[in-house]
């Protein structure tokens, strides 16, 4: 189910939606060997939404979010997790772990981005910056909570010059401007844990042409 609204200066999308699934399929990596899974049973409803606003004839606004208040296991009385604490031989492999009735992997609640762009015509070229904040819940990588992702925000922001003499438009970026450190990927095994950081601060020039 969705809904749009749209006129000269805002447009704006809302959609709720629900899956019911049944025979979910996931996969667990252990002794470099996947296995997959049948979860049973999942659920997840919630919202998509976007929208922008231009204020001006320069400036505008957009803003980006996905709500998820429901991603459940509805029944997984056979998940494969890895328990602690980490012993000699490794985390103990529990091949009848039961996950029903908890949060999926990977989801978290909310998502969102806010974003403003300032573009304005000159009789040399065209000028753009834009600067957006970006913010995700937390989120858990394992069924027993032991590797995990805490909520994190990124300032990123561009500055561009396409000039109207060629076809060229160079770009001075920056990413992740707070250096903010998050885990970005885990891969949860037997043997151990292993988790992936995100990279640190990044600040760049790229060089495009137009054909």
């Amino acid at each position: 189910m969705g809904l749009k609204s749209a006129t000269d200066r805002y447009s704006a999308n809302l959609a709720a939606f629900y899956y019911d699934y049944r025979d979910l399929q996931v996969e667990v990596f252990n002794n470099l060997v996947t296995t997959p899974e049948n979860a049973t049973t999942a659920e997840i409803y919630g919202l998509d939404f976007d929208g922008a606003v231009k204020l001006t004839d320069t400036f505008e606004l957009c803003a980006v979010g996905s709500w998820l208040p429901t991603a459940k296991y509805k029944s997984f009385p056979h998940a494969i997790a890895f328990v602690p604490p980490l012993g000699p031989g490794g985390l103990v492999t529990d091949a009848t772990y039961d996950a029903s009735n908890s949060r999926m992997l990977t989801t978290p609640v909310f998502t969102g981005t806010i974003s403003a762009t300032y573009g304005q015509n000159y009789p040399s070229g065209r000028f753009e910056a834009t600067g957006s904040v970006y913010h995700s819940g937390g989120y858990r990588w394992e069924y027993t909570d032991t590797v995990t992702t805490s909520p994190y925000t990124l300032l990123n922001a561009n500055i561009s010059f396409a000039p109207n003499a060629n076809r060229f438009k160079y770009t001075l970026y920056g990413k992740n401007l707070a250096n903010k450190a998050y885990v970005q990927g885990a891969l949860p095994t037997a043997e151990a844990n292993m988790i992936f950081w995100a990279q640190p601060r990044e600040v760049g020039v790229t060089l495009g042409y137009s054909f």
